[in-house]
């Protein structure tokens, strides 16, 4: 019973994991979307606010990088 608990943690870590991931996509790519379409408008607000954005999912990418080598380091260990 204590190894099925062992793995729905790693599961449930593992679906963490993958959600951060998809999530740092999606944000960089919106912020890939806002940057041309603040520049065909010619609104730098928009165009900044993609620039922003793009940002914020490389921050996103950044700690599920550092989640997943942490998760990893666990399992080795």
């Amino acid at each position: 019973m204590a190894d099925s608990d062992g793995e729905d943690a790693r599961r449930r870590n593992r679906v963490l994991l993958e959600r951060l991931w998809i999530a740092a996509g999606v944000v960089v790519l919106i912020g890939f979307v806002l940057r041309p379409i603040g520049s065909f408008l010619h609104w730098a607000e928009i165009r900044e606010a993609g620039i922003a954005v793009i940002a914020v999912g490389v921050v996103i990418a950044v700690v599920g990088w550092l989640a997943e080598r942490r998760a990893n380091r666990r399992r080795v260990v």
